[in-house]
């Protein structure tokens, strides 16, 4: 994981590094960290159909875990990226 996070910290512009980020996010279970990095990999390339898949996947399940509404997927500030 560690190594996804210090590849955005030296390519911050990098599409690909957000996306590989919120991969591994993805597989640790850390669905809201996952939508957010996929948003931010959208916003630097947005042709990635993966990640507009990926996060389609996600509110989808965050909906199903909980019926109260949709989920705040956090839009904060990706420039630096927390542990997931």
């Amino acid at each position: 994981m560690s190594i996804f996070r210090a590849n955005v910290i030296a390519f911050p512009d990098s599409w690909i590094a957000w996306d590989d980020l919120a991969q591994a996010c993805l597989r640790n279970e850390e669905y809201r960290l996952a939508a957010r990095y996929y948003r931010r990999s959208l916003d630097l390339n947005p042709h990635n159909e993966n990640a507009r898949h990926m996060i389609a996947q996600i509110e989808s399940r965050l909906d199903d875990e909980n019926d109260s509404g949709p989920k705040d997927l956090g839009r904060q500030d990706t420039d630096t990226p927390a542990r997931c």
